[in-house]
């Protein structure tokens, strides 16, 4: 069962280090920590800056800004007075300072369409997010973060999905400043997830997914990340099967350019008590040239040998030669080619097709985002704790 953190355990983790667990004993961090921490204590923004929503994407239903600046339509305001106790991962300070700043938040129960914009401006923003689909119904939600130049962002979303639900969930992040996003999944037996993610990241954007999957769930992942022009993203996803028979897929296709980075750390974990799961990570990232750099750490942990399937794949390489060699052939020139590809990677996730746009229009609003390097952030000395 996903554990909740009591208040004096978090402030607690807010002195601690940025990051508990390594992937490894010989593995360093990839999170630019350095980045993420001159930022954490920033001021507040003094305003929200209206972001640059996704081709498709509608008009939200609410919208998360800067301190005092909420403004919803459906959802119920949050503050953290509301919570007797913190229901999202804490995996260090980072995670546990943006627990104790977050200033804006909301809860809201979702049946049919819903959308979600959680918006940034020149300073520090903090945001929390509850999305509840009740034991039956279906859901089609979209969340759009989006951090400006001059300012940072920490934000939580906890998806709950009752017994029997559906939903589609399309999450797109598009950042200039550092930026921390933290989803929380929470399945009832015999529900069903469909998540999709786009990751156009920033001076350094960290993305975390922790799920929980009940018996009889189906949990799918498909994720994009777009990185050009020395930006950062760090993805995670965890995922636990908490009942027999539940699936668990998850895939994350990347395209790096101009001396970007990026990983994607993807880890399963089948109980012992569990029988006949589902379990598979696949990672493939294309590199564009010898200045971006990134990684594929697939993880399985599995504690039963009953198990449906259970299988991870990672791929980190430059283009293929024979693709490469064939479009030239048919007269697009190199820069040309290096697009294409990376088309083909925002294509993966089918966000477009939630957003009923095409995929060019999709990868375009995407990739004028990266094209140009992030901003130097701010930065802002940490107050003793």
């Amino acid at each position: 069962m996903a554990r909740v953190y009591s208040w004096s355990e978090v402030e607690e983790a807010a002195r601690g280090p940025y990051q508990e667990v390594k992937d490894s004993p010989t593995t360093p961090y990839y999170t630019d920590w350095k980045t993420l921490s001159a930022v954490e204590w920033l001021d507040y923004a003094a305003e929200t800056l209206e972001p640059s929503l996704p081709p498709g994407f509608g008009r939200p239903h609410d919208i998360l800004g800067a301190r005092g600046d909420a403004r919803l339509g459906r959802g119920s305001r949050l503050d953290r007075g509301s919570l007797s106790a913190w229901p999202i991962p804490v995996d260090g300070r980072l995670s546990a300072v943006h627990a104790l700043r977050w200033a804006e938040g909301l809860r809201v129960e979702v049946e049919g369409d819903y959308r979600l914009a959680m918006a940034g401006g020149g300073g520090y923003v903090g945001q929390h997010a509850e999305v509840t689909v009740p034991p039956g119904a279906s859901a089609r939600v979209l969340v759009h973060a989006e951090t400006p130049a001059g300012g940072a962002a920490s934000r939580s979303l906890l998806l709950e999905l009752g017994q029997g639900s559906e939903a589609d969930v399309t999450v797109t992040v598009a950042d200039e400043g550092p930026s921390m996003l933290y989803i929380a999944v929470r399945q009832g037996e015999g529900s069903k997830l469909n998540l999709r993610l786009l990751v156009a990241p920033g001076a350094m954007t960290r993305l975390r997914l922790a799920s929980h999957v009940a018996a009889g769930a189906t949990h799918y992942v498909r994720a994009a990340s777009l990185s050009k022009s020395r930006r950062r993203a760090d993805v995670i996803t965890d995922a636990t099967a908490e009942g027999d028979q539940a699936v668990m897929a998850i895939t994350h296709r990347g395209f790096a350019a101009g001396g970007a980075f990026l990983v994607h750390r993807g880890g399963v974990r089948v109980l012992e008590s569990t029988r006949g799961v589902t379990a598979v990570v696949d990672t493939a990232f294309m590199l564009a040239d010898r200045l971006s750099y990134a990684v594929a750490v697939p993880v399985l942990e599995v504690d039963t040998g009953e198990v449906a399937e259970a299988r991870h794949s990672a791929l980190v390489a430059p283009p293929d030669d024979a693709a490469v060699f064939y479009l030239s052939q048919r007269g697009l020139s190199p820069e040309e080619v290096r697009e294409l590809l990376a088309l083909g990677a925002v294509e993966h996730p089918g966000i477009h097709e939630a957003l009923g746009v095409q995929a060019q229009e999709l990868y375009a609003w995407a990739s004028a985002r990266v094209t140009r390097e992030p901003p130097t952030p701010p930065l802002k000395a940490a107050p003793a704790l």
